[in-house]
């Protein structure tokens, strides 16, 4: 589904002075190469006043296709001449012709150091020859490391670029030819970045990527590779047969299309596609080295023709294949010149089209579609950055949206989709920002904050008719000053330059607003959209100008909180993004609370989106205490939204500056409507704190202490407040009364069992940790060092909570009826570490060590010794060499000696019990086919110590 808005993404439409009718052109980072004539070439500085001329030169032969590189500055060309294509590089075409000289050195591929090249001028532009068995068909550049890639009929050839440094002389590129990959595929385009390869033929793509793995995994990959060829070529040579066969007798009747297919990852290679590699004489690649490269495919897609659209079948063809990179901030380099500092590389995407749709995969950390555009006309190219994709068809240009930013920042950062970081979903629908009137468009080309246009007509139509009607002339304007193009009418080459980031997302904010009392998804949508476009511009800020890049950080913190404020106010299932869109835009609680109290004629002024936010923001205690007014202003909140949630607010430390009395009338209109054993220990705090005796004995008077102690059963089970446990806590400190100790102990031992469960986040901080309920309390145990074991074992330490050590501290202790216990340990699996402890921990106290034992052999080897010389002394000391051994030695046969674990707790289980047990018994317990050079030792041993006895 695409949203279709009316904003305006053009700043300016400029011309390009060229002087004859173009053929084809393409732009670098800031510069435009238009080829003319077959042969010339003229390269242009693009600027926000215009192209502005820089060099022309002329090409060996007619450019049949031209791509730039800005790492090395080069222009690589296909070229044809005498009916014969070739492939050529220029190099060093900047200095010299800026100049007006006209030295040119022609020279082959790799003979970069021959004599009449050494000591050439450093103002001499040098063309290379790159020979190549087939015609070329397509070329790519890698923007990342400036790689050249040359796709031909069904291979692609790989050019590494390199730079020689001559002796006294400066550094010269050269390119190395080291591999070609060979794949049942006719080509027609191909794109390179940084190790991944997408290629298309006429309805199939294919994205693989060249990898480096280890020795071993190599072998496996190719012994994978070899078992899955052989099957797949006689599977097509079947298919082939039988498809010949019948093609032979029906030809004239009927065609035959293959069924769409879509694969990914590890499902790619049952395609059908066979690719291999052919190394050429590399000279950095050592063979090892070769053995641990290989291509891997992650993405294959084949579509059917769509005949509804087209009178032909080439016209299903696809086209437009690109990746495209996303950078870190500060990775990209600004220059044009030759630096080989190579760029880190964040994200990568793929886009190719259809005539009628497009798609966008990522196919960088995870290999997914991510987006479907859908034409309302054929479409004759596409081209994709960061923030857009630009389509043209016969008279118009359409800008999309795109959700490589969304992707980039989920790869940047691993805190995004928390409560602290929000970024909006990579598959939302996409937005057709504008619909631009062209005539005759034939081809596009995106440099880096400008859009160049080729427009061709059959009769004379001057250019100014090409304007879209429907622009704002406030936003889209056409500069008075343009050069005259008198000579050929019936074409015109375009400069559209972008509007920029900041200026485009504040259109975006008033264009939403229309939307806001009608439709609140629209209105969200767009304000997305304008937070995923300044994201891209924050992640790579190449993107922007100077004084752009410094609105850029305002503008993202005041759309985080536009978001935040959709997401508080409207009634929406994901109200909960109101908390990170909040803490993004650096505003304050204080903030926050005044910007909510400002709003009027709001029927729902305080949604679940602000509700979460605020509950959060106090429970947390990580904001900076509220002065009177806010804390006030919070309280009047909970009154109006959630009047139970005051006496939580009240514990919160950032409360601290409330007005006593305030509260106090705040928690007397609650007791009186929903009377609590929370309520009355909340009222009794406040009264300390007001220095009023009398209040707090009233206040305590209330419940008995019996009833406060229960009072979590008139409380929710989801929210039992910190305040309650600590409640608790401390009259267990205080409680001489077995029956209470026991009723106090269960209800915490529920809590913490229940908060372990759900890993749920305490509302407040605890007033006492383990430690001081040990030191203060017999009722808590030290923890043993085999349950600590297991803790430390745990894949995830943030599960390792201070509920759960409270919990194990109670089981290690002697106080509490386990029996009493068990029908609580349902909440939490075995086969997790907390659930591991406490089941274990149940079990020991119950004299289960057997269970135990294997329980630990099982899931946490390490912790079967600890275990052993604590639990396995006095009268079961036997389930040493009973229990212990026979499993230990069973274990080990079976991993075969690799589980060093297991071999060192059997080496040590060995030695305990030769210091136990006579030579004979020892003897008599030792397995028969045991390796005797390992049991050795330990029986001599146990005889050593026998004897000295």
């Amino acid at each position: 589904m695409v949203r279709v808005y009316n904003c305006h993404p053009f700043a300016s439409q400029l011309i390009v002075p060229v002087q004859h009718e173009p053929d084809t052109f393409c732009c670098g980072r800031d510069t435009l190469f238009v080829v003319s004539a077959g042969c010339k070439i003229e390269a242009f500085d693009i600027t926000e006043s215009g192209c502005q001329p820089l060099c022309t030169f002329v090409t060996l032969g007619k450019v049949q296709k031209i791509t730039f590189s800005g790492i090395g500055d080069y222009l690589a060309t296909i070229e044809e001449k005498s009916k014969v294509l070739s492939l050529r590089v220029y190099l060093n075409w900047r200095g010299c012709q800026a100049q007006g000289k006209s030295r040119v050195g022609i020279r082959m591929v790799g003979h970069v150091l021959q004599a009449p090249f050494k000591g050439a001028p450093k103002d001499q532009m040098e063309i290379v020859e790159m020979p190549l068995s087939e015609p070329p068909l397509s070329i790519s550049c890698c923007p990342v490391k400036g790689d050249l890639v040359v796709g031909c009929h069904n291979k692609v050839v790989f050019f590494r670029l390199k730079e020689e440094r001559l002796d006294g002389e400066s550094p010269v590129l050269d390119f190395e030819r080291f591999l070609i990959v060979h794949v049942s595929l006719n080509l027609l385009e191909v794109a390179f970045c940084s190790g991944c390869l997408a290629l298309i033929a006429e309805l199939e793509v294919l994205v693989v990527k060249l990898e480096r793995i280890q020795q071993a995994e190599s072998k496996s990959q190719q012994q994978t590779f070899q078992k899955e060829v052989p099957g797949s070529k006689g599977i097509e040579k079947d298919g082939n047969d039988s498809a010949e066969a019948s093609l032979s007798q029906e030809q004239d009747e009927f065609i035959l299309f293959q069924s769409p297919l879509e694969l990914l990852g590890e499902d790619t290679w049952g395609s059908g596609v066979l690719v291999s590699l052919e190394w050429t004489g590399v000279e950095g690649l050592t063979g090892e080295l070769q053995n641990n490269l290989h291509l891997r495919q992650i993405l294959y897609r084949r579509f059917a023709p769509d005949l509804s659209h087209i009178y032909s079948v080439e016209e299903t063809a696809l086209h437009s294949l690109q990746l495209l990179p996303m950078y870190s901030a500060g990775d990209l380099e600004s220059g044009a010149g030759s630096g080989r500092k190579d760029k880190q590389l964040l994200s990568l995407f793929c886009f190719f089209s259809l005539p009628h749709v497009g798609f966008l995969y990522a196919v960088g950390n995870m290999v997914q579609q991510l987006s479907t555009y859908n034409y309302p006309e054929k479409a004759k190219q596409a081209v994709i950055s960061p923030q857009f994709l630009h389509v043209i068809t016969r008279n118009n240009l359409l800008c999309y949206t795109v959700r490589c930013s969304a992707v980039a920042a989920r790869d940047k950062d691993p805190e995004m989709d928390t409560n602290n970081k929000a970024c909006p979903l990579f598959f939302m629908p996409v937005s057709a920002l504008r619909m631009q009137l062209f005539i005759g468009l034939r081809a596009v080309c995106h440099s880096r904050n400008h859009l160049i246009l080729l427009a061709k007509t059959e009769g004379q139509v001057a250019h100014r008719q090409n304007e879209s009607k429907k622009g704002s002339p406030q936003m889209f304007k056409t500069k008075a000053k343009m050069p005259s193009i008198t000579s050929e009418p019936g074409w015109n080459l375009y400069c559209l330059q972008m509007i920029s980031t900041v200026h485009l997302c504040r259109e975006m904010v008033e264009y939403s607003k229309r939307y806001k009392a009608c439709s609140p998804q629209s209105y969200v949508h767009l304000l997305s959209e304008a937070h995923l476009m300044l994201k891209a511009a924050l992640l790579d800020r190449d993107l922007c100008n100077q004084t752009d890049s410094e609105e850029l950080e305002p503008a993202f913190k005041e759309n985080c909180a536009q978001l935040g404020d959709c997401y508080s106010q409207f009634e929406m299932d994901d109200f909960h993004l109101a908390l990170p869109y909040y803490k993004m835009s650096g505003l304050s609680l204080s903030d926050l609370i005044s910007r909510r109290f400002l709003w009027e004629n709001e029927p729902q002024k305080f949604g679940k989106g602000f509700m979460y936010y605020l509950k959060h923001s106090i429970y947390e205690e990580t904001e900076e205490p509220l002065d009177e007014e806010t804390a006030n202003q919070v309280l009047h909140v909970f009154k109006l939204a959630e009047p139970t949630q005051i006496p939580h607010a009240l514990c919160s430390p950032c409360m601290r500056n409330v007005c006593l009395r305030t509260a106090w009338d705040h928690l007397e209109r609650l007791s009186a409507i929903s009377p609590s054993p929370l309520v009355t220990l909340t009222k009794a705090t406040v009264a300390l704190r007001l220095k009023d005796p009398q209040k707090y004995q009233t206040a305590m008077e209330r419940y008995t202490e019996a009833l406060c102690a229960e009072g979590a059963d008139e409380e929710s089970e989801e929210e039992i407040p910190q305040l309650l446990v600590d409640f608790w806590e401390a009259m267990l400190i205080a409680c001489t009364q077995e029956v209470m100790v026991q009723v106090l102990l269960m209800k915490l031992v529920s809590v913490y069992i229940r908060r372990t469960a759900r890993k749920q986040q305490l509302t407040g901080r605890p007033l006492k940790t383990v430690e001081d309920l040990r030191n203060s309390c017999g009722q808590f145990g030290e923890i043993f060092s085999w349950i600590q074991t297991i803790n430390a074992s745990s894949s995830h330490p943030e599960d390792i909570s201070e509920d759960l050590q409270k919990l194990q501290s109670i089981l290690c202790g002697s106080s509490i009826d386990v029996k009493s216990v068990l029908p609580l340990l349902h909440q939490l699996p075995e086969d997790e570490g907390p659930g591991l402890s406490i089941h274990v921990l149940c079990s020991v106290r119950l004299g289960e060590c057997e269970r135990v034992t294997d329980q630990l052999l099982d899931r946490c080897p390490e912790a079967v010794l600890p275990f052993a010389k604590r639990e396995m002394q006095q009268e079961r000391q036997p389930l040493w060499w009973k229990k212990l051994l026979p499993e230990l030695c069973q274990r080990t046969k079976g991993a075969g000696g690799e589980n060093r674990v297991l071999v060192s707790s059997l080496k040590e289980t060995l030695a305990m019990v030769a210091t136990t047990l006579q030579p004979l018994d020892f003897l008599s317990i030792l397995p028969d086919d045991g390796v005797a050079s390992f049991f050795l030792p330990h029986l001599l041993e146990c005889g050593r110590k026998n004897s000295i006895t």
